[in-house]
This record gives structure tokens, sequence and C-alpha cells, in this order.
């Protein structure tokens, strides 16, 4: 209703938001008591067992004091993290739509409309910050885990489920940011500052190269970049903040969605041929015409096929790679923050974050 009756940024539909967003938060925590009631899990964590790897007799505020040694750690790679996106974004939305060099369909954002109004999102319209962004940042978040699980572990936690939360704290720390700066850039430098930001990106990229005696047709030649500041201001996108809304609320989780479910079913499909082997599916243990019979089983009453079929499954489970709950709670407390934070500038985006946050459990 929002969306074909009202506007975007609308003060009522934030405002509503708010408050459903406050509601929803509270309402949940009563239905996680309810739930830890029902299974019979409330306060479980008394009758938890210690981790392997405690060591007795450290006292509660050492645990405390070294948490807060995290802090710091936390905030330094958010800082070097933050500066590495606002980097990219820079080169993204200023430096590359000055470019007008060799490559420039590969480097400079075009549009691609899918509808009368969306395009594809900036990520797939530029290669060169596509690869800057995939070959950079999964392996800074990479160091950052590895250096904050060995935190976690330095702070000797007793029971795992602290360890485990301790952990999402920090890992989810960094998430967030590169989940929501972008969209921050570009509603609170981009739309109100960018004209400004463009002006000081084209007189920097015009200093460097350094150029006297030329016209602007030349200079852009030498360059390989729009001198012309009119020119530039043009290719400065209204509609950023709409459309980057629609990539993340829309694409991200479509290509997140086939890389959850359905990436993992070709690559064991591959495997398999590659094996020499065709596995057979999880849920029809018997469409293999030929099966291997237990010592047990009689072939001519069909004794015992049920545990036989039951232990190929169990087989076929074993082999496949362990489930990580963090992954999926990550994605949705993210999704979460999307609809809380930023709905506001596309209101049908609760719609399609509910509509494609679809996982195999459920």
């Amino acid at each position: 209703m929002a969306h074909y009756l009202g506007y975007s940024y609308s003060i009522i539909y934030s405002s509503l938001l708010f408050l459903w967003s406050v509601v929803f938060v509270e309402y949940w925590r009563i239905r996680e008591r309810l739930y830890s009631v029902a299974w019979g899990c409330l306060h479980s964590v008394r009758v938890e067992n210690h981790r392997p790897s405690y060591i007795e007799g450290n006292p509660w505020w050492k645990r405390e004091l070294k948490i807060l040694v995290s802090v710091p750690v936390i905030a330094l790679f958010a800082s070097l993290l933050a500066v590495l996106l606002t980097a990219i974004f820079i080169f993204e939305a200023f430096v590359t739509t000055l470019y007008t060099g060799p490559g420039q369909e590969y480097v400079v954002r075009r549009s691609f409309y899918i509808s009368s109004y969306y395009t594809l999102p900036c990520f797939l319209q530029s290669f060169a910050p596509t690869v800057i962004f995939t070959a950079i940042i999964p392996r800074f978040l990479a160091i950052y885990h590895t250096r904050v699980t060995k935190l976690t572990q330095w702070e000797n936690h007793k029971h795992q489920s602290s360890f485990d939360a301790s952990l999402t704290i920090k890992t989810f720390a960094l998430s967030s940011v590169v989940a929501y700066l972008g969209l921050a850039l570009s509603a609170f430098i981009y739309v109100p500052f960018g004209e400004t930001v463009m002006n000081t990106v084209q007189q920097f990229i015009a200093t460097s190269t350094s150029s006297t005696g030329l016209n602007t047709t030349e200079m852009d030649r030498r360059t390989f970049f729009v001198s012309d500041m009119s020119a530039a201001r043009a290719k400065l996108s209204r509609s950023r903040l709409e459309k980057e809304m629609f990539a993340y609320t829309v694409t991200n989780q479509a290509t997140n969605f086939f890389v959850e479910v359905g990436l993992p079913f070709l690559t064991r499909a591959f495997a398999s041929v590659r094996s020499g082997k065709r596995r057979p599916s999880l849920s029809s243990p018997s469409s293999s015409s030929k099966k291997k019979r237990v010592g047990f089983e009689d072939e001519k009453t069909g004794a015992a096929r049920d545990e036989r079929e039951f232990l190929e499954r169990v087989r076929r489970e074993v082999s496949l790679p362990q489930y990580d709950l963090f992954e999926d709670y990550n994605e949705m407390v993210t999704q979460f923050g999307y609809v809380a934070l930023w709905s506001t500038i596309w209101p049908l985006a609760p719609c399609e974050s509910s509509r494609l946050s679809i996982s195999p459990i459920d």
C-alpha cells in the first residue's frame, strides 16, 4: 500500500516501520522464552558441559576484561574495512563514471533496463569495481575471522553457547558494515553531495595528469577522463539509491538463494560425475537399481530392506558438508536490517525479502 498509494521516503511509513521493528523484536524475545519452555531448554546453560579447551580457575572478571580487549580490535578492522569500501565506492560511483578510455564498456556503469523503472545493480554493471571487491573484501573478512576466532578462544569461555555468542557478535560487527555501508554512502554522500564529490574527483584527476594548452576534447582523449564539469554532472544517477536498494533486496537475495540451494546439488552432481559414480537422491534411497545388501538381508523375502536403506541414507548424509547455523541467522538478521533501516527507500523491500528468504529447512 505504501508503494502504490504512497511515495518513497514517506514519514508515515517510516514511523509505522519504526514502531513495527520495536514491537517485532520485543515480541520475538517473548516467543524465544515460550519456545525454550516448550522444548525444555530454558536455562540449559546450567547443565551444559564445559568446553574441552576451558581452563579452570579463571574468574569471571578476567574473562570480561579479555572481552573488552576485543573492542579496539573490532574497531580497527571495522575502520580499515570502511576505508576500503569507501574507496571502492568512490571508484565505482565517480571514477568509473568519468572514464572514457580503452575498455570503457567493461569499466563504465551502463543502464541495462529490466523494467520501466529499475536497472541491474551497479556491481553487475561495472566490471572493474566488482573484480576489486571480490578480490579484496572476502580475503579481508577471512583474515578478520581468523583473528577474532583466536581472540575468542583466548577469552576462555566455559560453555560453547557463550563462545558462540561472543564470536557471533564479533563476526556480525563487520558483516553489517559490508551489508549497510554502501547504502549509507549513497544516502548520505552520493545523493546530497554528489556534485561536490564529482568535482573534487575530477579536479584530482586533472591535477594528477598535468596537461597544458589543450582544449576539453583533446584533454579527454589524452587523460581518458571527462574534464567537462557539466558533462560530468550529467552522469550522476539521481535514482542510484532506489536502484541500489532494489539490488540488495532482490538481486542479492536471488543470488544467495541459488548459492545456498541450487549450487550444492550441482557441486555434488559434478563430483559424482568426476568420480564415475552417480550419487542417488537423499529423498529417494531406492532410486538406484543396484543396491549393496547388508549381511542380514534376505534377497528373497526382502527382510531388513528398511535397515539397509536407512544405512545408505546415513552414509550419504554423513558425506555432506557440516551445516553452519550462523550463516542462516546472519542472513535473516541482515534482511531484517534492510527492512527496518532502508525499506523507506523502496517500500516493496519487505515483500521481496520474505519471498526470497526461503531456506532448505523451510
